[in-house]
């Protein structure tokens, strides 16, 4: 049994390169672009305080073994819950932002596919769409 059969390319299938793609996608993502940047930069916020929590706990643990317990110590812990928050911020924002940008354009992509063409329907002397020949 071949698990990939009948995945060959059909007729319907698109018929240009994946650049012509990108291209068209960043037209309808263009008009969002300030969004899209502050998307970014909440994902690398996360990245960052997401990659900070396991250096602060091991920091942490480290000066309790050594005995260190002071106010660094106490620090670190606020620190530790900082990055939880900002973590939790740049989620939400990123969340937001993202169904945002894909709900804008898919209500643009939407109004797009459904706007009749006038070679295809040409309008009679009544306003009504026909089928072109």
């Amino acid at each position: 049994m071949n698990f990939f059969g009948g995945l060959d390319a059909e007729s319907y299938d698109r018929a240009y390169g994946d650049a012509a793609l990108v291209r068209r996608m960043w037209g309808y993502f263009r008009p969002h672009g300030r969004k899209l940047t502050w998307i970014s930069l909440a994902i690398l916020a996360m990245s960052v305080a997401g990659a900070a929590g396991p250096l602060l706990v091991a920091t942490g643990v480290q000066a309790m073994a050594e005995g260190i317990v002071s106010r660094i110590t106490f620090g670190l812990a606020f620190l530790l819950f900082l990055m939880g928050v900002i973590v939790w911020g740049a989620n939400w924002v990123r969340r937001r932002l993202s169904a945002q940008t894909v709900g804008d354009v898919m209500l643009v992509l939407r109004a797009d596919a459904f706007r009749p063409r006038c070679s295809i329907f040409p309008s009679t002397t009544n306003g009504s769409a026909r089928r072109a020949p």
